[in-house]
């Protein structure tokens, strides 16, 4: 019984990680996610992450539930107002940066790219959707 007692608090103990498009994600991980999902290239932190399976899941995607905090990092005012344009397209309403879900997106794991460890995050990222996407595709090569 102790055994099986070690077993399951070992289990417990372990690392959650997640499989992202450049390899694995862990919580505290910063990531980009990908310019085709719908919360395209936006620069947060893994807050949480939930395999499938889970009990407490709060999707019922066939994926892993990656909480990201996209407002970790302070976006300039012209990436936010493009940010809007493109939750106010997603929402078919005029929507405020502000007032968007952002501070626990939940994301498929396949739609984040994983930034190295102790990568500097350029201004540029969090300037202009289109220094963001060059951001994203020189991380893929």
């Amino acid at each position: 019984m102790g055994t099986l007692t070690n077993l399951k608090g070992a289990r417990m103990n372990q690392i959650v990680k997640t499989k992202a498009i450049n390899g694995t994600a862990h919580v505290g991980d910063i990531v980009i996610s990908s310019p085709e999902d719908e919360y395209p290239l936006l620069v947060g932190v893994i807050t949480e992450i939930k395999p499938l399976g889970h009990p407490d899941r709060d999707t019922e995607n066939d994926t892993d539930d990656v909480y990201v905090d996209f407002t970790a990092f302070p976006y300039s005012r012209a990436r936010e107002k493009e940010i809007e344009a493109v939750f106010s397209e997603l929402y078919q309403n005029p929507k405020l940066f502000e007032d968007l879900p952002l501070d626990m997106a939940i994301m498929d794991p396949e739609s984040l790219l994983v930034l190295p460890q102790g990568c500097n995050i350029p201004d540029s990222l969090l300037n202009s959707e289109k220094s963001a996407e060059e951001f994203f595709l020189n991380l893929l090569k």
